[in-house]
């Protein structure tokens, strides 16, 4: 295992707030500046980011809603193959609306993915944007794999070019379940030989805010409610013993959860996905 990595997001003006937070919380749990994808943050705005930016030219699209009413996100896999091109060192892909709450150490593999959350893990859910959350993503440039893993990047952009109702997770899931129909969390799989190793999301993305090290407040930029719970989280990570007391509080409860009842919280998304 190996917990250095540098720490990749991207935003525009309308995200600046997660990002100027997102920048502090990571400079008080890594002691290292966030690198932030600039797609359209103005230059008084970054002024007040303590953050390295990149500026990056991409179409509108990636604001754009699909019929299934989810945020296509299609500059993502862009920004990632970019900065795969850049870096000396592995790096973590987050989006913007993320916190961490402590640091995250991440088992070795090319790439690093999140399956979707338990209460997430619904026939529905699965066909609407796929069984991946793309808001965390590790990367390893460095690898002995790396041309399989440029390989999987231009798939996942091409996938996106070519359905113009699709989002990036759902064509980064569609190219998973294309190297096997069903995939599951904590396993490995293979592209043109890069090593694909799929997280819990219930620990590395957090969509629920309760048991990760990374806490992930999905929409939150759309729903007052999510808005009022990431201030509040955000108040805590300045309090970190507070937070990893409420987070492994929490990961202990659900571990006796899983004790159980095991079938439920191991085999669930099995019976959805086929």
């Amino acid at each position: 295992m190996n917990d250095s990595y540098a720490i990749v997001t991207s935003a525009d003006e309308g995200y600046a707030n997660f990002v100027r937070n997102l920048a502090e919380n990571c400079l008080r749990t890594f002691g290292q500046r966030l690198i932030v994808y600039d797609l359209g943050i103005c230059e008084d705005t970054k002024k007040t980011i303590d953050a390295e930016f990149i500026e990056f030219k991409t179409s509108e699209e990636y604001k754009d809603i699909n019929s299934k009413n989810s945020i296509r996100a299609t500059h993502k896999p862009r920004c990632i193959i970019d900065y795969f091109h850049r870096s000396q060192q592995k790096f973590l892909f987050i989006d913007a609306d993320c916190l961490f709450t402590e640091r995250p150490v991440f088992p070795e593999a090319d790439i690093c993915l999140t399956f979707r959350i338990y209460s997430e893990q619904t026939a529905s859910d699965f066909r609407k944007n796929g069984i991946i959350n793309s808001g965390v993503i590790l990367i390893d440039p460095l690898s002995k794999n790396k041309a399989g893993l440029e390989c999987l990047l231009k798939n996942w952009i091409s996938r996106c070019e070519g359905d113009q109702d699709s989002t990036d997770q759902k064509a980064l899931s569609d190219i998973l379940l294309d190297i096997n129909n069903i995939i599951s969390p904590g396993k490995t799989y293979k592209f043109n030989n890069a090593e694909i190793l799929i997280l819990e999301s219930e620990f590395f993305n957090d969509v629920k805010r309760r048991t990760g090290s990374i806490l992930h407040f999905k929409a939150a930029s759309r729903s007052t409610e999510k808005m009022r719970e990431y201030l509040l989280f955000y108040k805590l990570t300045k309090f970190s013993a507070i937070l990893k007391a409420y987070i492994y509080a929490n990961r202990f409860l659900l571990g006796i959860k899983r004790k159980k009842n095991p079938k439920r919280y191991k085999t669930r998304f099995l019976k959805e996905m086929s």
